[in-house]
């Protein structure tokens, strides 16, 4: 009925090689079903308890590693782009994500631009880089894969 988050320290983990397959798995299905669209607040509720440190570095290399796996499948990102209240699409060679002001908390933007460049490295077959930009109208990220 409800869910509940247990976090303590550990040692940093190597991201894609220490994490249970299983899980990866998991959190990519749930974040790619057509079935599981969530609610925004209900997304960002949700997440408040993983947006802090030392969680937050673990959680983002769990969201990567699942968006990397995700990506070996070739999803629609704008479709998983709008499960996070996201809008993404593309600009020259890589992805623009663009924040409402309501989703714009910056650990929210950080967990999400995890998952979203480990979609884009797997897409692009090669490292990305991220240029990320605050206005008044919210958060702005540019995912582009590495020259």
């Amino acid at each position: 009925d409800v869910c509940e988050f247990v976090a303590e320290p550990m040692a940093s983990v190597k991201i894609e090689e220490d994490y249970d397959e299983n899980v990866v798995e998991n959190l990519a299905q749930v974040l790619s079903k057509s079935d599981s669209k969530l609610s925004q607040e209900y997304m960002l509720f949700s997440l408040l308890p993983l947006m802090k440190e030392p969680v937050k570095s673990e959680i983002s290399k769990l969201f990567y590693a699942a968006g990397s796996f995700l990506g070996k499948s070739n999803p629609s990102i704008d479709k998983i782009a709008e499960k996070f209240g996201v809008i993404a699409r593309k600009k020259g060679k890589g992805i623009l994500l663009s924040y409402a002001p309501t989703n714009s908390m910056k650990g929210f933007v950080d967990l999400s631009t995890a998952f979203f460049a480990g979609l884009a490295k797997s897409v692009y077959n090669k490292g990305v880089e991220i240029k990320e930009s605050l206005s008044g109208n919210g958060y702005r990220v540019y995912i582009k894969p590495q020259a």
